[in-house]
């Protein structure tokens, strides 16, 4: 199993240690269940990813530390075309809306 991908909202460095916060702090620690030792990917939306390391896990709070810079892109090269045919009342606006 690939490890958990995770968006990180401040810019990312090799070997770095920060903490992560309430809410993806919670859903690694409560929902995936991952304790010190265990892996995961990070990304800041600069390009790229880190791998990184679990250090210590709080009540709403994960330490981690950065691993190496990987320039591995994980964006879709093939090209994608949405199609759709106008449909009626309020459904076409849910179909835009989501698309």
């Amino acid at each position: 199993m690939s490890p958990p991908r995770l968006f990180s909202p401040v810019p990312l460095k090799p070997h770095c240690r920060f903490t992560l916060g309430n809410g993806q702090a919670r859903y690694l620690a409560r929902a995936l269940r991952l304790r010190p030792g265990d892996a995961l990917t990070l990304f800041d939306g600069a390009g790229g990813e880190y791998g990184a390391e679990i250090l210590r896990v709080g009540k709403n709070t994960v330490e981690v530390e950065t691993g190496a810079f990987s320039g591995r892109s994980s964006e879709s090269e093939l090209p994608i075309r949405l199609v759709q045919s106008v449909s009626k009342g309020g459904r076409m606006d849910t179909v835009v809306q989501k698309a």
